[in-house]
């Protein structure tokens, strides 16, 4: 590819110098037939001439077009002046002038038709050398990245040029970096984990992604011809809801941790014990005591729960919480926490202030999300988040997760920012919070994902509905998010999405929750652990 590039601009330089004397020799000739033509004036004003004298002031006898050169005056006033032509030789000289303008101006026509082809060529050429340069720009891909991908190495990829005014530096803000939870894992056939697996970077993972998943209606591409480059969106369709597109978001993780979690025919102790001492679950089921992490761990059905947990709570802490620009180490993460801030010190009654600092949200995220940078950004960021969290994983997700898997969750990572993004691109507020374990079961903000705890289902809506006083929260795998808007003067509350929890049965009773428990028929046949008797 690079010889034939090379060869094309050789030819390009080829018919540049080739054109370059074809226009010198056509000037020449150009001036050569103005020479000529005064010449022959002059012979023609000599021979009919009443005056017998060749050394009148040739200026004053002979008109010179102005275009005439300065040098062909020269040559036909002096050739006028030193040789002096008698009437007997006027004709002879003549047809020989009259002959060679003709033959001069035949050379001219010849020139300017090699001229015309020679630039053809030259346009030709060009589009040549164009094209090979493009080919030659796609080509193999660069080397890719180390795996050592730790917080300080990475500062550096995270780096967007800045073009937003009066940011606050990160140092004004007193807010401390969380750790992130772990991820997701892949389905293999049901073999324990084994061996080793080629270390994955993000370079290698994107390498063959296909497009990232929208949030939003997708513009119809085929019809851009049509439309002269211009967006063209399906009609009637509106972009999703905020209800629709995040229950969607959650049940796409959890479909992601169905196929990679891994499953196994035999589970040994050590391997559950390896399961259930990860940071990140044990994070995750902070309230447990370890058997009961183990029991969890140790069954296919919450494992898979496990992992879905672990992946939404890490995305939703990099890409949609209040302060999920900083916890992902965007420059100017500054500006933006410095208004939650200012929210944040507003009472109950200042319900306007609270709605004009929403519109300023609204204007610096638009800002930052229409910077030239920011997909740049976004896109390594999720990256490396991905491949850290996938690597947090390891024992609970399958061997191919490392590599086929990363990119579900490098998508999901997207999407996340995408919606992140869209909440805070609205004057409105969003407040999110995930139920911890031990926490009473709340049906006004939780769903209960424990559907057969009480055995049949019915049985288990009924009882976690009438009496939710009775369960407790063992973990969640979605957060409650609730959207308030201040616009028309008033506080408009509207929970979005309810938390997805997984639910147990309290172990003890105290006082009237007792009593009831002895008195219930529903509550009568369940034991301790939340199942029947």
């Amino acid at each position: 590819m690079f010889l034939s590039a090379l060869r094309a601009f050789e030819l390009l330089a080829f018919a540049f110098l080739l054109q370059t004397a074809t226009v010198s020799a056509l000037c020449s000739s150009t001036r050569s037939v103005e020479c000529f033509r005064m010449a022959n004036d002059h012979f023609m004003f000599s021979t009919f001439s009443s005056a017998p004298t060749v050394n009148e002031d040739v200026e004053e006898n002979h008109h010179f077009s102005p275009q005439t050169p300065p040098a062909a005056r020269f040559q036909v006033q002096n050739a006028a002046a030193i040789h002096p032509m008698s009437p007997e030789l006027a004709t002879d000289n003549t047809m020989r002038l009259t002959l060679q303008l003709g033959a001069a101006e035949q050379k001219i026509e010849t020139l300017q038709e090699t001229l015309s082809m020679q630039r053809q060529e030259m346009s030709q050429l060009k589009m040549l050398v164009a094209s090979l340069t493009v080919n030659a720009n796609a080509s193999p891909p660069e080397i890719p990245r180390s795996m050592s991908l730790s917080f300080a190495s990475s500062r550096g990829l995270r780096h967007m040029p800045s073009d937003v005014s009066n940011v606050p530096s990160l140092a004004t803000t007193a807010l401390s970096r969380q750790t992130s939870y772990g991820p997701p894992t892949p389905k293999t056939p049901k073999t324990p984990r084994g061996g080793t697996v080629p270390p994955v970077t993000p370079t290698n993972a994107s390498s063959s992604r296909r497009r990232h998943v929208r949030t939003k209606t997708p513009e119809q591409r085929s019809l851009q011809k049509v439309m002269n480059g211009q967006k063209l969106y399906t009609f009637g369709m509106e972009p999703q809801d905020d209800r629709g597109l995040i229950a969607d978001f959650f049940d796409e993780i959890h479909r992601w941790a169905v196929e990679w979690t891994v499953q196994y025919d035999e589970l040994n102790d050590d391997i559950v014990t390896v399961m259930a001492e990860l940071p990140v679950v044990k994070k995750l089921l902070f309230g447990n005591n370890f058997e009961e992490i183990r029991a969890i761990v140790a069954d296919d059905t919450m494992r898979v729960e496990v992992v879905a947990a672990v992946v939404a709570k890490d995305i939703v802490y990099n890409t949609m919480c209040d302060h999920f620009l900083f916890n992902s180490g965007h420059p100017n993460a500054g500006a933006c926490d410095h208004l939650f801030n200012q929210f944040l010190q507003l009472g109950p009654n200042d319900v306007v202030k609270k709605h004009e600092i929403l519109v300023e949200q609204n204007t610096l995220y638009t800002t930052l999300h229409e910077h030239w940078g920011f997909r740049r950004w976004r896109d390594q960021v999720a990256e490396e988040n991905s491949v850290a969290l996938i690597d947090r994983l390891a024992p609970l997700v399958s061997d191919q997760a490392t590599a086929t898997g990363l990119e579900g969750v490098l998508a999901h990572y997207i999407k996340g920012y995408r919606i992140g993004f869209r909440m805070r691109m609205d004057a409105k507020k969003w407040v999110m919070f995930w139920p911890s374990a031990g926490e009473d079961f709340n049906p006004g903000t939780m769903v209960n994902e424990s559907r057969t705890i009480c055995g049949s289902l019915n049985d288990t809506n009924n009882k976690t509905v009438q009496f939710p006083q009775n369960f407790t929260v063992r973990f969640a795998r979605s957060p409650c998010m609730t959207r308030i808007d201040f616009f028309l003067g008033r506080e408009d509350k509207n929970i979005v999405h309810s938390a997805l929890v997984q639910i147990k049965e309290k172990q003890c009773y105290i006082g009237a929750e007792a009593e009831r428990k002895r008195s219930h028929p529903l509550l009568r046949n369940v034991n301790g652990n939340g199942a029947h008797a």
